[in-house]
């Protein structure tokens, strides 16, 4: 979620998220803490999570090589499991 701030400042139009978060999404030691800053520590974080969850862009995602990792093995798996 960190990889979109775009998506940042459509879950939390207050502020301007776009500078706090680090290029290298990869790198952020505690993402959870640095995505509720971001978001502004309100209340109800998993309302939040869950918006900016559903507006995440996929491509931007995708530059993230954790993420491309895991959709590699999701699809392996679900090959062996004769979903796809």
């Amino acid at each position: 979620m960190l990889a979109d701030p775009g998506a940042l400042r459509e879950a939390s139009p207050a502020r301007d998220t776009a500078w706090e978060v680090p290029h290298d999404v990869q790198k952020v030691a505690d993402p959870k803490v640095l995505l509720k800053t971001a978001l502004g520590g309100r209340r109800d974080a998993e309302r939040d999570f869950d918006r900016l969850g559903q507006t995440v862009a996929l491509e931007r995602l995708w530059k993230v090589l954790t993420y491309r990792r895991w959709c590699g093995d999701l699809r392996k798996a679900m090959e062996r499991l004769r979903l796809l």
